[in-house]
């Protein structure tokens, strides 16, 4: 069985705990098919596939580009 497991810190200072496994990879093949990126997760832009794969995770109703916002950037 395939498990993803990632943690979101958005910018409020919560962190969110996420662990899943196919459903969440099929929201990046449903983005993917819908923008034109491939589907192998390979050749996608890497940042871009965790979090639509997160987003995924998060069960949110929220859209990906509103839920993105939210979400505090990382370095390194």
């Amino acid at each position: 069985m395939l498990t993803i497991r990632g943690t979101v810190i958005y910018k409020d200072g919560r962190e969110e705990h996420l662990e899943g496994g196919a459903p969440a990879l099929a929201a990046w093949d449903e983005y993917a098919l819908r923008h034109g990126y491939p589907l192998n997760y390979g050749e996608a832009p890497q940042v871009l596939w965790q979090l639509v794969v997160l987003h995924g995770l998060t069960g949110t109703d929220e859209g990906f580009e509103v839920w993105r916002k939210q979400v505090e950037e990382q370095s390194g």
